[in-house]
């Protein structure tokens, strides 16, 4: 079972012209009210696992000058964005300060075969996760084996993956791809991806294409800013038939990482109603899911930025922290669901959330409830031509729930949001962020639609104080 996080779904095998990624808005909003696990997770592939539609590319070390390259591939070239593109649009708060501090190895290699192209723009690895950008023509989806394609010095690996995707200006689509293993890998490897399979639009229509691409980079771990504890006897909380046992933490630049036993009741296991019963199409059945979150000694929860789960053996990533943490507080909450079954293996939420419209500020800070999680204070906001900026703190239960369950809709019903990628942390001591909206046809009666947000129920019996010294 994998608790808190939920599958990793990879994205369909073709991304129409019409096609957009779901947003963190929806996400997240789904995750709160459909009360369905957060899309960006990662789960745990085994080897005789499907193929699985998604692009991840690790690719081909050494240079081409564009004298002996194709047309096709030159073209990509001149239109490729400059390197770090995909961290710095894509990474979550881990990547965003890799970049930050300058840890992440630049590659801006690109492999080609079948008029097919593909370049590696950043790779990082820090013991906990590796995490790969890549650039690439739009609706291009390759097709890889993780039985057989990922291998790091020649040896096959066992990987969960999570991955993110955004179009860019010229053509172009930033893929970000998340790699957790449950083997420790060597402070320096090979790692090289073989598949033979894409899938790409051509003529307007999704076309197979049979190849040979063979991609390759060396990884190299952080060992800067590093801090690992292990816990023998593991630090343990028991109540009402659920065990947490954590045995180790380990702090980097990149993720703090939480490794913990779980045992628990069998109605926290999906196996319950997912696998042992058939259920019938339409049938409304109730999940519970215990949801881990992590707090630092200053009393701010950090952003949960995956896991993984194998056996009663799991891990749990969170935002990184600075080393002079002297305790980090890990809390445990329940979530229960209402889910319909639509078959072959999907469940919906049937909960729909409430929404709220608020006349548009003309002075600030201007402060509305978000139900029962807390409150939302808008700061302020700057109307440009092309883009419209808001400043904004939250202040609740569910902080990184709250940041994204809002946006400005004009009288005729028209939305403006805004993406993940495209709101910035402004405090490392406060819920405090900065947005970039569409522009905003200011004469359209704007209002402020804010989603109403329930808290998850905390077992306060499962409280563990993990002390870092």
């Amino acid at each position: 079972m994998n608790e808190q996080h939920g599958d990793q779904r990879m994205k369909s095998a073709i991304q129409q012209s019409t096609y957009e990624l779901p947003s963190i808005v929806r996400d997240k909003l789904e995750a709160a009210y459909n009360q369905l696990p957060e899309p960006e997770r990662n789960r745990r592939i085994s080897k005789p696992a499907l193929w699985i539609c998604a692009s991840i590319v690790i690719l081909l070390a050494g240079t081409f000058a564009l004298g002996f390259i194709s047309p096709a591939m030159a073209q990509v070239l001149r239109q490729l964005p400059g390197i770090g593109t995909v961290f710095q649009t894509l990474g979550d708060t881990g990547v965003r300060n890799i970049v930050d501090v300058g840890f992440a190895t630049s590659v801006g290699r690109t492999v080609e075969d079948k008029g097919v192209s593909v370049t590696l723009d950043q790779v990082v690895y820090d013991g906990t996760r590796l995490t790969v950008g890549l650039l690439h023509e739009q609706n291009l989806d390759i097709h890889f084996s993780p039985a057989s394609s990922l291998r790091a010095d020649g040896r096959f690996l066992n990987a969960g993956i999570g991955a993110r995707f955004k179009n860019l200006p010229g053509g172009m689509t930033a893929s970000l791809y998340t790699f957790s293993f449950e083997d420790q890998l060597p402070d320096e490897f090979d790692l090289d991806i073989h598949f033979q399979e894409v899938t790409a639009m051509r003529d307007g229509k999704p076309t197979l294409i049979d190849g040979n691409w063979w991609l390759e980079a060396r990884v190299s771990k952080i060992k800067e800013g590093v801090k690992e504890k292990k816990f023998d006897p593991p630090l343990i909380r028991d109540f009402a038939g659920i065990r947490v046992a954590v045995t180790g933490v380990t702090l980097t630049p990149l993720t703090t990482e939480i490794a913990y036993e779980l045992d628990v009741p069998d109605r926290y296991d999906r196996l319950s109603y997912d696998e042992r019963r058939e259920i019938p199409i339409g049938e409304v059945v109730t999940r519970n899911d215990l949801v881990f979150r992590l707090w630092d000694e200053k009393g701010l929860m950090l952003e949960q930025l995956g896991g993984d789960g194998h056996g009663n053996r799991h891990t749990s990533r969170f935002a990184p922290i600075s080393l002079d943490n002297h305790e980090l507080i890990l809390r445990t909450a329940e979530r229960v669901s209402k889910m319909k079954n639509q078959g072959n293996g999907s469940f919906v939420g049937i909960e729909k959330p409430v929404v709220r419209y608020y006349e548009f500020p003309n002075h600030y800070p201007y402060t509305v409830s978000q139900g029962e999680a807390g409150e939302i204070t808008f700061r302020g906001i700057s109307f440009e031509d092309d883009q419209t900026w808001v400043e904004y703190e939250v202040q609740g239960s569910e902080p990184y729930v709250q940041e994204h369950a809002w946006w400005v809709e004009d009288d005729k019903g028209q939305q403006y949001k805004f993406e993940h990628y495209d709101h910035t942390r402004l405090q490392d001591d406060a819920y405090v962020y900065k947005a970039k909206l569409p522009a905003l046809p200011r004469e359209s009666g704007l209002k402020i639609a804010v989603i109403e947000i329930k808290p998850l129920k905390r077992i306060d019996e499962l409280e563990l104080v993990i002390p870092l010294n």
